[in-house]
This record gives C-alpha cells, sequence and structure tokens, in this order.
C-alpha cells in the first residue's frame, strides 16, 4: 500500500486591532511585527521550522531541509544578494525532482541528476559548478544542525566537478576589457546617477557590488586619498579586508551625492529613487504642453513594488545591458569596467599595483599583502583615481 501524503492546514497569519502580525502556533502566540513583508518572512520561517520539528521521527525530505535552509539563508544574507539567489538556485533544483526523498537518500546519483537539470536549461558548465558547490553547502549546514548525516555530505563530496571537454554543458567566453568607446557611448545614454557609477568604478576598479552599495559611514575623509572600507564584502568570512582608495576624480564625481546623502540623513549614495525623481523632473521640464490636474502626481501610497535604497548588481547589470542596446554598441557588464581598470594599472604600474588597487591575495589573482602595498595603492589613487 502505498504511503499517502498528509496535508497539514498552516495557521493563519493574523493582524491584530494594534497593527502588527501574529500567529498561533504550536500553542504560542508570535508577534511578527508591523510590517507585512517581514511578518511574512518571519512567518514563514517559524512554520518551516515548526514542520521540521513534527517531521523529525518520520524523516526530513529534501525539501523541508531546503526550505528550512532557505529561511535561515534569507536572514543571513538578504534577498537582494547573489549569494542567496545561488542558494535559491541550488534548492529549486533539487526540490524539483528530488524534493519528498529523504534527505540521506539524496546520493551522487540524484547530485548528478540535479545538475544535469540545469545543464539541459543551457546554463554554463561553470555556472553549474557553482551551483553544484551550493547544493553541497545546503547539506553541509544540514549536518552541521544534525539533520543530515555526515556520511551524506560525504557521498556528496566524492562527486567531481564538470570538467571542460567532458560535458555538454556550455562553455563561457573569459571577461574582458571593454572597450573605452563602448563605455563613451553606453554613458550617453544612462542617467546622470548610472553614469557615473560606471565613472567611478572605471577610476577604482570597484566590483560592481561595491558601487553599489557605496556609503556614507565607510569613507575615511580624513586623508587627501580617501579610503572606502567595506564591511560586507565576499571574502569577509575569511577574516580579509577589503579597502578601496579614492583619488581626486573620484572624489570630485561622488562630493555632491556625499552632500545630498548626509542631508537627507541617507545612508548610500547611489539611489535608484534618486534617479527615478531625476527622471521625472527632467520630463517635467521638457515638457511643452501644460500639466493636466490628474497627472500632477501618481505615485501609489502603497505601491507593490517599493524601490531599493541602492542599486543591486543586478539592477545596475540591467540598466548598463539596456543603455548599450539604445546606443547599438555590444553588450557587456559593470564586471568588465573591473578588468578595464586592471588592466590599465598593470599596464601603467606593473602588476603588484593592480593586486593592490583590485584587492587581490594573490598574483595568480595576485597575492601581495595589503601592508606591503598600502603605499603604492594610495599612488596610484593620487595620480589616476
Amino acid at each position: 500500500m502505498k504511503n499517502r501524503k498528509v496535508f497539514i492546514k498552516k495557521p493563519p497569519m493574523r493582524k491584530s486591532s494594534k497593527g502588527y502580525y501574529y500567529v498561533n502556533l504550536d500553542g504560542r502566540q508570535y508577534h511578527l511585527g508591523r510590517d507585512f513583508e517581514l511578518a511574512e518572512e518571519k512567518y514563514n520561517r517559524l512554520i518551516v521550522k515548526s514542520s521540521l520539528q513534527s517531521d523529525s521521527k518520520t524523516g526530513i525530505t529534501v525539501k523541508m531541509l531546503c526550505d528550512t535552509f532557505i529561511a535561515y539563508a534569507l536572514e543571513r544574507f538578504g534577498r537582494r544578494s547573489g549569494r542567496f539567489a545561488n542558494y535559491s538556485t541550488a534548492a529549486n533544483t533539487v526540490k524539483s525532482e528530488f524534493g519528498e526523498l529523504k534527505v540521506d537518500q539524496f546520493g551522487p546519483g540524484a547530485f548528478r541528476k540535479s545538475r544535469e537539470i540545469l545543464v539541459k536549461k543551457g546554463r554554463s558548465r561553470q555556472y553549474v559548478n557553482q551551483i553544484g558547490v551550493h547544493i553541497r553547502a545546503i547539506f553541509r549546514w544540514g549536518v552541521s544542525h544534525e539533520i543530515v548525516s555526515p556520511n551524506t555530505l560525504v557521498a556528496l563530496q566524492a562527486v567531481r566537478a564538470l570538467y571542460a571537454g567532458e560535458t555538454s554543458a556550455r562553455e563561457t567566453e573569459p571577461k574582458r576589457p571593454v572597450e573605452q568607446a563602448v563605455v563613451d557611448a553606453t554613458i550617453a545614454n544612462l542617467s546622470s546617477i548610472l553614469a557615473d557609477m560606471v565613472s567611478v568604478q572605471l577610476l577604482t576598479g570597484m566590483r560592481p557590488s561595491e558601487v553599489c552599495e557605496l556609503c556614507v559611514s565607510e569613507i575615511d575623509r580624513s586623508a587627501e586619498v580617501w579610503v572606502y572600507t567595506k564591511r560586507r564584502h565576499k571574502n569577509a568570512w575569511r577574516g580579509l579586508s577589503r579597502t578601496v582608495y579614492l583619488g581626486p576624480q573620484a572624489q570630485e564625481i561622488i562630493t555632491p551625492y556625499l552632500a545630498i546623502a548626509e542631508a537627507a540623513g541617507k545612508e548610500y549614495l547611489f539611489s535608484p529613487r534618486m534617479s527615478l525623481e531625476l527622471f521625472y523632473t527632467e520630463k517635467r521640464a521638457s515638457r511643452k504642453t501644460k500639466v493636466q490636474p490628474s497627472q500632477v502626481s501618481r505615485k501609489k501610497e502603497n505601491p507593490e513594488h517599493s524601490i531599493g535604497d541602492h542599486y543591486t548588481r543586478d539592477s545596475y547589470r540591467r540598466a548598463i545591458a539596456r543603455a548599450a542596446a539604445r546606443a547599438g554598441v555590444p553588450a557587456w557588464s559593470p564586471n568588465q569596467l573591473r578588468h578595464s581598470a586592471g588592466t590599465e594599472i598593470r599596464r601603467r604600474y606593473g602588476i603588484e599595483a593592480a593586486c593592490a588597487v583590485l584587492g587581490h591575495e594573490s598574483i595568480s589573482t595576485t597575492e601581495i599583502y595589503a601592508e606591503r602595498n598600502e603605499s603604492l595603492a594610495r599612488k596610484v589613487a593620487e595620480e589616476i583615481g
């Protein structure tokens, strides 16, 4: 006789007369706050945690593991982070075929089939390998929380990565510097804020996420060369720091944004909300006919999709792609600006200077210690940054 799947009705999330959300779960009332989106995320985490506890005797499924981990990752990294996006892809991929499987039944065969799903969708070999790492990370997290057997993780680690020539997955072209003429044509079709972001990134060699998240509190303006120290970055978990030096040209670009952010009590310099307001202001200024009363303001009080405090890597990349298409130039990504900056610095000052400015830890990705490179990076910033 086949086992029937039992569906348990979830307790509803309710709103009190005082305006806060709550849920009654397992004989206890949980207060979720007044913001609906945050309350919904907390509610989902509680439901998943409760389901895990109730399923612990019968065995936790891959779906339950993934849902629990994604709730953790959402709280740990935030919805807008690239790491969360990769974990979501990894979780959704294994759930699509193996969601009802018990976690310790997910072995090397299921892992390879999960990768094949991505290959059939046209994903690149490098991307498939990256998602494979994130799948293992989900099960590693399960081991650390005593949800998954260590033997299951050992078995998954035995599956090697996809190698070039041994798979039908497509290969990606290596990232190349973007030509200055292409950048100039694209900038001409960008808003002033996005154009300035491109210019700052090209001058400093920042990563796309670093220029998007440039904020007041992380910039030290006490010396001639300003120092941007990123608190949250891709190598922070390794105990490494990320420092960007801002020379005169970069300072000149960001100074007006610093003044605006400080006056408004905001943290981030490059705001999509500000960009949208400038766009509407320019449209109003160029309008030749009188504005009708119904068109004075069409802003919704509670819009379905709110604008973020800063650009994300994806929104920044999409804006550049649209501008490049309008300019009729080849498509390019903001990460290529980092390659362009590194190439120019290496040409003028050598490989060690490129390592210092780009923040690499080795010369194969350029490895020199920060202490040895600080003065050199400052010199580069003074002259070209």
